[in-house]
């Protein structure tokens, strides 16, 4: 029996090394000066951000840093090309790389991004270090195609150990060595691949730019991109200029606390003269916190309301604004991945500025004549499960974009189908803000540790035990993505939850009377813990019947952030740039 112990645990772990992403990859600077030093390393951090993982995993080493003259009279303008890396990077060690100093004055100003004949200097140098990266001895990019050459070679090495073991290749001393490489290369491969997949079913099983900026208070305010000069989408009988830079549909998945059908809303980025306007409109159902919020907006004109008009708003539906929405702002992505400790998903259309703007002036129009209904004290629309949700807006906009974003009314009703359908199709981002569990998790991968505890709500680091769990008896968490997958998992942890909460429920029947007996005659000797074990019971009787029919209920929730988490937030987070960025600079300057 211990023999079989010890086996097993041995799987375990040597499945979690084999999940391990640890990897050593890093670009560093090492300038004399305070200012010059940061604000450079910040930039290679968010450089590195933008090379693949093959290549970071594929390098696995620290690279230094330098700067020099690389003797260029003409002009240094952008170039995008393989055959002009030279102009951007030179080797200069095994683990150092100079970059032409002309870089370091477009480091320093933040013009990096500014394009050329549609091209920067950021993607040249991109284009550049990728190249010399790869050159660098024992380098690779792990997620490319193996080449004919290497499968052949693969498979007849593979043949030679079966058919003579250890006395392979014993003459062929290049041969051995070779085969030893490919051996060496191929392992490297399967940790990568099988690491990726980890991560692939942490971010719901579709490629995801993960983007944990939105912990912070940071917004897109700050990076000037409308200063720039720009061709108006629209100029307004006002005399300002429009230009809009994007829209996305935003899905927040079910969390602590939410709506466990999830939720959709949209987000609006354009210039209004030199003025970055970053706006994200919902459409949610009046309950009595949306009472308060929509008598704080509209606090200038609460003369004359009654609260009599105000409770009759009561479950009618209710637009929400709010500006710089991927920031720790209230009720912002930061807010409610932390709070609601659920995952925010915006997907980016690829779609006409002008079908954007019709979408923008629409849901404008919406928000005005909600504030004209209150001023004139006329009750909101009425909220509809079937008909008028926060579903029917986005599914509006997605058919006016036509083409393939047009979806049915059955496909887009339910706020998960809606991200299942989106998550297909062609879009210019994808992007996560992640919830505090996926952050942990997927920095635990990062780390090389594994997830394989992590369904177990005593076990799970992600949600620290039970401060996650919360009250009841819950041994698993039903956490999965796919709807096959989800049937399955979500129906046997429900079984085993069920059984849990069965048990509960007993201990409760037994243990309730005689803790009543002993407050009543004052017997502290025979008092029992304080929990609810029989209404903690009986509820979880009733969501794990549900998990057992295929329904999710239960999401743990946020635990405070230790030390060392703290710390990645106010030293590192805070200087990473937002994924949407570039795309945002790119369409600035078209």
């Amino acid at each position: 029996m211990n023999k079989l112990l010890i086996i097993g645990f041995g799987i375990i772990f040597s499945c979690q090394a084999l999940a391990s992403g640890q990897n050593s990859f890093g670009l560093s600077y090492s300038g004399k000066e305070k200012a010059e030093f940061h604000q450079v390393n910040h930039f290679l951090r968010n450089l590195e951000r933008d090379l693949s993982a093959g290549i970071r995993f594929g390098v696995d080493r620290r690279i230094e840093i330098d700067f020099e003259d690389f003797q260029q009279s003409a002009e240094f303008q952008p170039q995008c090309q393989k055959k002009n890396s030279d102009n951007y990077i030179r080797r200069a060690g095994p683990q150092k790389l100079v970059f032409n100093k002309l870089l370091l004055a477009k480091i320093l100003k933040r013009q990096t991004r500014d394009r050329v004949a549609n091209c920067s200097h950021r993607q040249g140098l991109l284009v550049a270090l990728t190249g010399q990266l790869l050159q660098l001895e024992g380098a690779d990019d792990l997620a490319r195609k193996l080449s004919y050459k290497e499968l052949q070679d693969i498979s007849y090495c593979r043949d030679q150990k079966r058919r003579k073991g250890i006395i392979a290749h014993r003459f062929a001393p290049k041969t051995k060595e070779l085969c030893k490489q490919l051996a060496e290369l191929e392992k490297r491969r399967r940790r990568f691949e099988y690491y990726q997949y980890r991560v692939k079913n942490q971010l719901y099983k579709v490629h995801l730019e993960f983007d944990p900026t939105h912990l912070t208070d940071k917004t897109l305010e700050q990076y000037a991109i409308c200063e720039r000069p720009y061709r108006p989408t629209k100029i307004m009988k006002s005399g300002k200029r429009l230009k809009v830079l994007g829209m996305a549909i935003i899905y927040m998945a079910p969390g602590f606390s939410t709506s466990v059908a999830g939720h959709v809303a949209e987000r609006y980025v354009y210039c209004l003269e030199n003025k970055l306007m970053d706006i994200m409109f919902e459409y949610t159902q009046m309950t009595s916190g949306e009472l308060e919020n929509m008598k704080s907006v509209y606090s200038k004109y609460l003369d004359g309301i009654t609260d009599e008009y105000v409770q009759r708003q009561k479950s009618k539906i209710y637009m929400k604004v709010r500006t710089n929405p991927a920031s720790t702002n209230m009720e912002g992505y930061g807010f409610l991945a932390f709070h609601t400790n659920r995952d925010l998903i915006e997907i980016w259309p690829k779609a006409s500025e002008e079908a954007i703007y019709s979408g923008l002036q629409d849901s404008l129009k919406h928000y005005k004549k909600q504030k004209q209904n209150f001023i004139e004290r006329k009750d909101f629309e009425v909220y509809s499960l079937l008909h008028n949700n926060c579903t029917h807006p986005v599914r509006e906009r997605l058919n006016h974009f036509a083409g393939e974003y047009k979806i049915s009314d059955m496909k887009g009703f339910y706020p998960p189908y809606i991200f299942g359908f989106l998550k297909k199709k062609n879009a210019e981002k994808m992007i996560i803000y992640p919830s505090q569990r996926t952050l942990r998790k997927l920095r635990m991968l990062e780390k090389g540790h594994g997830l394989f505890w992590e369904n177990t709500t005593f076990w799970s680091r992600a949600s620290e035990g039970k401060k996650g769990a919360g009250q009841g008896w819950m041994l698993l968490y039903p956490e999965s993505h796919g709807l096959i997958k989800s049937l399955i998992v979500n129906s046997s942890y429900g079984a085993i939850n069920l059984g849990a909460a069965i048990a509960e429920t007993l201990y409760g029947l037994v243990t309730t009377p005689i803790r009543w007996l002993a407050s009543l005659f004052g017997f502290k000797k025979f008092k029992v813990d304080k929990k609810q074990h029989l209404a903690n019971g009986i509820k979880g009787i009733g969501m794990s019947l549900t998990e057992i029919l295929g329904l999710r209920m239960r999401y743990p929730r946020a635990t405070n952030w230790n030390e060392e988490e703290l710390n990645y937030i106010h030293e590192e987070l805070i200087y990473q740039e937002p994924r949407i960025l570039d795309h945002l600079m790119l369409k600035v300057q078209q």
